[in-house]
């Protein structure tokens, strides 16, 4: 009997040993195992009870759970893309029947299978993708190669910025994958592929930079940055530590015998040594005219270049100002004494030196290098009592009465005053005598100016009684020395009765006449 009993012990704890346990600590053995495509995934669903097993497909998933499909709470899921093919078996572990024959899963499934709460179920999903998918080779024009990638349906979307897709090349940038050998039609990422593409790498050549030195006669100095040569950098005036109008300037050139000249583009692919050639010309002479408060003081003639200097004396009134021992010397400045010197191309008026210099400050030189006459010029200006110009304003009274001239100190037109003109109205001053631009009081002058006096003649009978005489002077206003045939109109109410034209010889016999007569008439 306890053989008996052992054997039985034996076989029971090798049958325990042999069933899969799981993980669960529910009081029915029921659970859910999911495989997609062959493979183990996600958690397993413990079965409690008797239910439904539930398969919906929402938005961009698929779900799985339990309950019913119009309420059920979700275990799992997997992504849902509409170009794919899915399909879903549930099977009985125990007998390997498929309770739900192969669902095809689609936009918008949703079923469901009773399953028992103590029975174990795999649940299949599979799934084949029905969209056609294409290869990318990549030419990366002489840069480090890239793998072929496959199994695309579109251009990725980090192509442009994902290292694994960046080639490299020695002193050159990538620029990116494009579309055409051309590089005109740059690879968009996330564009659909129609077939099998090849992209092509832009590059950009990295420019090194090189360094120039330049050598003008004993003096040496290096500048940096170049790629090629330009018209700045073989410009003479890097050469002006030695060249003056003593050399001529010939070109700089890559060696010392010069051989070899630098020209404007030349590409640089190396550090380059740069040669002033410098040819001596003949001595330039240039006349000096030394001037002192605008009087000439002396005429010299120097090889250029020279220096002309400004020198203060010993003396404390005195200055010197001359070339080597030529020149003059000016006596009896005074503190506030100010001097004003110039130099000026005689010739072509430049002004190679314009300056003001406190009497007692230091000394001035300036080195002439070119021209063929030079003025040298010294004015003494004394600052203690600034003069204020005054400029005068006359009057033309154009047969006015005389208005005497005024003066503007202050650079202004003063108040401008009336004039009388009798038989005429005054319409005020003018600056030119054809009265095109007329004077206010208040304008801007910096000159003596004359101004003119404007008139319209209004011929007023009761202005001709007051002064005939001067009445018909003004109206004669063509009258000369040797007499003109003029025309005197009179109105009706001196008593004429109507418009008279009296033709007269202008004299002044005949003004006394004509005076006595509307004398006599108006009483």
């Amino acid at each position: 009997m306890k053989r008996f009993l052992a054997i039985i012990g034996i076989v029971v704890v090798i049958f325990i040993a042999s069933v899969p346990t799981f993980a669960s600590t529910n009081s029915l053995d029921g659970e859910i195992n999911f495989y997609v495509n062959g493979d183990p995934y996600g958690e397993t669903i413990f079965l409690s009870s008797n239910t439904n097993f539930v398969v919906k497909q929402t938005g961009n998933y698929i779900n799985f759970g339990i309950g019913t499909t119009s309420s059920f709470s979700s275990y799992q899921s997997i992504a849902y893309n509409s170009n794919n093919t899915y399909s879903v078996s549930v099977l009985n572990d125990d007998t390997g029947a498929d309770l739900v024959s192969n669902w095809s899963v689609g936009s918008g499934f949703s079923n469901s299978v009773a399953v028992d709460g103590s029975t174990h179920y795999v649940v299949n999903i599979d799934y084949v993708s029905n969209v056609q998918t294409y290869s990318i080779t990549f030419n990366s024009n002489g840069g480090s190669s890239i793998a072929t990638l496959t199994g695309l349906s579109a251009i990725p979307t980090d192509i442009q910025t994902n290292s694994s897709y960046k080639p490299t090349k020695a002193n050159y940038t990538f620029d990116g994958w494009y579309r055409n050998s051309s590089l005109t039609t740059r690879a968009s990422g996330g564009t659909a592929l129609t077939g099998n593409i090849t992209l092509y790498a832009k590059w950009t050549a990295v420019q090194s930079t090189y360094s120039v030195t330049y050598h003008d006669g004993s003096y040496s100095w290096t500048e940096n940055g170049f790629t090629s040569l330009d018209s700045a950098s073989l410009s003479s005036s890097k050469a002006s530590y030695h060249y003056s109008t003593q050399y001529s300037f010939s070109g700089w050139y890559y060696d010392s015998s010069y051989t070899q000249i630098a020209n404007v583009g030349d590409v640089l692919t190396n550090n380059v040594d740069l040669y002033a050639k410098l040819v001596p010309v003949s001595p330039q002479n240039v006349n000096v005219y030394f001037y002192y408060n605008s009087q000439l003081n002396g005429t010299y003639n120097y090889s250029i270049p020279f220096t002309i200097d400004v020198e203060y004396m010993n003396v404390v009134d005195q200055l010197f100002i001359g070339c080597q021992n030529d020149g003059f010397i000016v006596t009896g400045l005074e503190v506030d004494t100010q001097y004003y010197f110039e130099i000026i191309d005689r010739d072509t008026g430049t002004v190679y030196v314009n300056r003001f210099e406190v009497f007692n400050s230091t000394n001035y030189s300036y080195t002439v290098n070119g021209g063929s006459n030079i003025n040298v010029i010294l004015s003494t200006v004394d600052h203690s009592t600034p003069a204020i110009p005054i400029y005068e304003i006359s009057f033309d009274s154009n047969r006015g009465n005389a208005v005497a001239p005024l003066n503007s100190s202050d650079g202004k037109l003063p108040t401008l005053p009336n004039c009388v003109r009798y038989g005429f109205r005054f319409d005020g001053w003018y600056y030119d005598s054809s009265f095109t631009e007329q004077a206010f009081s208040g304008d801007v002058v910096s000159a003596d100016t004359v101004l003119y006096a404007k008139w319209t003649f209004t011929g007023d009978p009761e202005e001709l009684t007051a002064d005939p005489g001067n009445v018909l002077r003004g109206m004669f206003t063509g009258m000369t020395e040797s007499g003109l045939t003029v025309f005197l109109t009179v109105g009706n109410h001196i008593g004429f009765g109507g418009i008279t034209i009296i033709s007269v010889l202008v004299s002044a016999g005949v003004i006394l006449v004509i005076y006595f007569v509307i004398k006599i008439i108006r009483g």
